[in-house]
């Protein structure tokens, strides 16, 4: 595969990524709209998770997700796979990781929205 082709493959998956995010973001009551800094849900108020199955769970590990971003600049809520919540203030959810995401999360498959 050739640079051109790995561009054009890039674009459309950020393309079908954004689609999906703005079509579950609809389906959810919210906007697709990445939180400042300060709105978004405080590093020290975690995410519930008593309700994950222990494939959940296991699929959580497997992807590193972690609430607090080890990152800087690469957050849940800046990520192509976020699913926002009704304010940036609740936990919102991913496409790829199962349960409650934290907008300050982060796992390793975090790709820029």
């Amino acid at each position: 595969m050739d640079a051109k082709q790995r561009a054009r493959r890039r674009f459309l998956e950020r393309v079908m990524g954004v689609g999906f995010a703005v079509g579950a973001g609809a389906l959810l009551g919210g906007a697709v709209v990445h939180a400042q800094e300060g709105e978004r849900r405080p590093a020290d108020q975690p995410c519930p998770t008593d309700d994950l199955s222990e494939q959940q769970v296991q699929a959580r590990e497997a992807l590193q997700y972690t609430d607090n971003s080890p990152k800087e600049d690469q957050y849940c809520d800046n990520c192509q796979y976020w699913l926002p919540a009704g304010s940036p203030q609740e936990c919102g959810g991913c496409s790829i990781v199962p349960g409650p995401i934290h907008p300050q999360g982060w796992c390793s498959a975090w790709v820029p929205a």
